[in-house]
């Protein structure tokens, strides 16, 4: 996935960190600092159900999509991902695969409340409102 990377936060459901909507990064990012956001949000990013983060490149169709059950969905050059994800041990599922417990929960995690007034506020977004596809 060749660098720079649009981001995009979409925080669906609102613990007081902001309004919910679509958060851009204003700027494209390199590597290495999309790297280190995610370092430092790893946990809250992985662990609480509020938010969905997209990843994509500038100069390519290659875009990566954490939702708010954990899946990460890859679009773009879709074999390489398969590849890529296969070697580290990760096991491909097909979109008609229903593989979320039935009922399930999400978590919205008061410990991670900081972690997300933080990262609203260490990144340069532009604001939209949420999409229909987002609720």
């Amino acid at each position: 996935m060749p660098d720079p990377f649009w981001l995009l936060y979409v925080l669906r459901v609102s613990r007081g960190e902001g309004s919910t909507g679509r958060y851009q990064s204003a700027n494209s990012l390199l590597r290495t600092d999309v790297r280190t956001l995610l370092d430092r949000y790893k946990g809250f990013l992985e662990s609480d159900s509020r938010h969905n983060f997209w990843i994509k490149s500038v100069d390519s169709p290659a875009l990566l999509v954490l939702d708010e059950h954990n899946f990460i969905h890859c679009y773009g050059p879709v074999d390489a991902w398969a590849k890529e994800l296969e070697g580290l041990g990760w096991q491909e599922c097909q979109a008609d695969e229903n593989l979320l417990p039935d009922p399930h929960v999400h978590h919205y995690h008061p410990i991670f409340d900081d972690e997300a007034r933080d990262l609203l506020a260490n990144v340069e977004w532009i604001y939209s409102p949420l999409h229909e596809q987002d609720l």
